[in-house]
């Protein structure tokens, strides 16, 4: 176990991901289809919002912009399923994803693949049923074999290199005790960052790896090639799911409705405030906008993506 580093530090500088996907028609097999294709913004004459509410028929969670096609995915929660959002055509389904446990799915963050562009996503399965879904390019779904059910994941990113990271943790009675894993698709899941209690939001910049932890309500770094100590970068009170924004900000989801900016210097900042509980965010670069995942209940039909511009 890692010893964690209580004082505060500055970041490592930290530049944009890229959104781009590169897209392939390979898919597993014995999978759920969906035919719907993710639409794609391309006319220039489309209204781009940069503050904005927009109904959403599900519960969203985990959120991904995808910015060669300037299509945002949404992890909806409600339907088990992943849909799209375009300024052009609004929220669309994609892809219904395979039964999940009866509790609810859990649907966490959704990243993209850079092998070949198509999507995984974390289900939290409750303790009995956790996995996660690997959606092909032609929007067919399956679970990665092999996985520890009991382990509930919330959190993925992905290194330069290809390598696949989850965060999970699971009860030990009194509380919980979470890693971040290395992840394969052939369902291989080996911890590399280890004494950790809740994480929830992890992303990869500048070769660290920053961890958000709902339980500790701080966030912390340490190298991606070398994991040691963790070092806390921030306090971040009821932190969620994590994104990269310009000039290495940092934005977290929050359970308090709270959305935060933490720049380069770890200083922490409220972005946006007045949600019910903010989940998944993701940065458009091109459009200076921030998508938030505004969860008001389970089944509610107040569940909202919300737009806000970045300066």
């Amino acid at each position: 176990m890692f010893p964690i580093a209580t004082q505060s530090r500055a970041f490592l500088a930290v530049g944009l991901l890229s959104g781009a996907c590169k897209c392939s028609n390979s898919s597993p097999a014995g999978s759920d289809a969906s035919t719907d294709a993710a639409p794609t913004d391309t006319a220039a004459d489309v209204a781009v919002p940069t503050t904005a509410s927009i109904s959403m028929p599900g519960d969203p969670n985990g959120l991904y912009w995808n910015a060669t096609s300037n299509t945002l995915y949404i992890a909806d929660n409600a339907n088990n399923r992943i849909v799209t959002y375009t300024d052009a055509a609004g929220i669309t389904p994609y892809a219904s994803l395979p039964a999940a446990s009866a509790s609810g799915p859990g649907l966490g963050q959704l990243i993209p693949l850079s092998s070949d562009g198509s999507l995984l996503v974390t289900r939290f399965g409750y303790g009995t049923m956790g996995d996660v879904v690997h959606v092909a390019t032609d929007a067919t779904s399956t679970v990665l074999p092999g996985l520890d059910p009991t382990r509930e994941r919330i959190g993925l990113t992905q290194a330069p290199d290809g390598t696949i990271y989850d965060t999970y943790f699971v009860s030990n009675g009194t509380g919980y005790i979470g890693s971040v894993a290395s992840l394969t698709l052939t369902g291989t899941e080996t911890d590399v960052v280890m004494g950790l209690q809740k994480p929830v939001g992890v992303l990869i910049a500048g070769g660290s790896f920053y961890i958000d932890d709902q339980d500790t309500n701080a966030l912390y770094t340490t190298s991606v090639t070398a994991p040691g100590t963790l070092s806390q970068v921030a306090l971040l009170p009821d932190a969620d799911l994590l994104c990269e924004g310009a000039n290495g900000t940092i934005f977290s989801g929050g359970a308090d409705g709270n959305v935060r900016a933490i720049d380069s210097s770890g200083n922490v900042t409220i972005f946006a405030s007045g949600f019910t509980k903010a989940r998944g965010v993701a940065y458009d670069g091109l459009n200076h906008r921030l998508f938030i995942a505004n969860h008001v209940g389970a089944t509610s039909s107040s569940n909202t993506i919300e737009i806000r511009p970045v300066p």
